[in-house]
């Protein structure tokens, strides 16, 4: 899950620098140059990507949800990165269509987090 965090956070803050080699990697592979309203979107996503990670090395520290909002937030997490994952496989640019491993790693490690028996009934 860290790996596959560290590369999609990788993706999307290149996005936002408007890095050349990320070009096949996000937008569907349809821009030669990101445009700027693109650009403050990845952003965005960068800024929430880090609490994220953030949100998981806490699940890591605590072996998993911790209370029942924390359930409920690895639980969006999951779907979110479940529908990631259906994003990337019927993306028009292959190397993005890779990125669909990534986000399933993600999901998978949400849905490690969210089945804690920590979590009081």
């Amino acid at each position: 899950m860290a790996i596959a965090s560290a590369w999609n956070l990788i993706i999307v803050g290149s996005v936002a620098l408007n890095q050349d080699w990320v070009k096949k990697w996000a937008a569907g592979g349809q821009f030669d140059i990101f445009p700027t309203w693109l650009r403050a979107v990845y952003l965005v996503i960068a800024a929430f990507m880090i609490l994220q990670c953030w949100f998981a090395y806490k699940l890591m520290k605590h072996q998993g949800a911790w209370s029942r909002l924390t359930r409920r937030l690895t639980t969006l997490l999951m779907i979110s990165s479940l529908i990631s994952a259906v994003v990337n496989a019927i993306s028009r640019s292959s190397h993005e269509r890779v990125n669909t491993l990534f986000a399933l790693a993600i999901a998978w490690g949400y849905m490690i987090f969210r089945s804690s028996k920590k979590v009081d009934q």
